[in-house]
């Protein structure tokens, strides 16, 4: 199993990486870091190609498994999901769409959608990304369980 951080992976890549861990949208942390939001697009994207995944929320999910990024602080706030709920959460971190997820998982789409959108309000989370930071931060998600499906 590659468990070493990728080498490659630049400081402005990191702080695209932290900024969209904490639920900013590319135009708010294109104004947060002095970018264009194409620019901020444009590391986020060299960012996952550097980490081996695709998409935003598997790049902060291997980012933190890989410790570019520090992990958030845990929380204690407790919080009430469902098994199939949970499952939902290493799909979203490995950034599978709404489609993908319900194939895997083998529910009907529309209850995939609201089981998600449950999960995100359960979690406060503002997007995928962010869902992966709550995920970690709820000991939902650990660097150990992204790293078995990134080898």
């Amino acid at each position: 199993m590659n468990t070493a951080p990728p080498s490659n992976v630049t400081n402005r890549d990191v702080s695209v990486l932290q900024q969209t861990a904490q639920g900013l949208t590319t135009v708010e942390t294109a104004h947060e870091l002095a970018l264009t939001p194409l620019t901020v697009k444009s590391y986020l994207s060299q960012a996952a190609m550097r980490l081996g995944v695709r998409g935003s929320a598997a790049a902060v999910a291997a980012a933190y498994a890989y410790k570019v990024i520090p992990l958030p602080d845990p929380v204690t706030d407790p919080v009430t999901l469902t098994e199939e709920q949970r499952k939902l959460i290493a799909l979203v971190a490995r950034s599978k769409t709404y489609d993908q997820m319900a194939a895997l998982v083998g529910r009907p789409l529309a209850v995939v959608q609201a089981d998600l959108q449950v999960l995100m309000r359960a979690l406060k989370a503002e997007n995928r990304p962010h869902l992966v930071r709550r995920a970690f931060q709820h000991g939902l998600l650990t660097g150990d369980e992204v790293r078995a499906w990134l080898s």
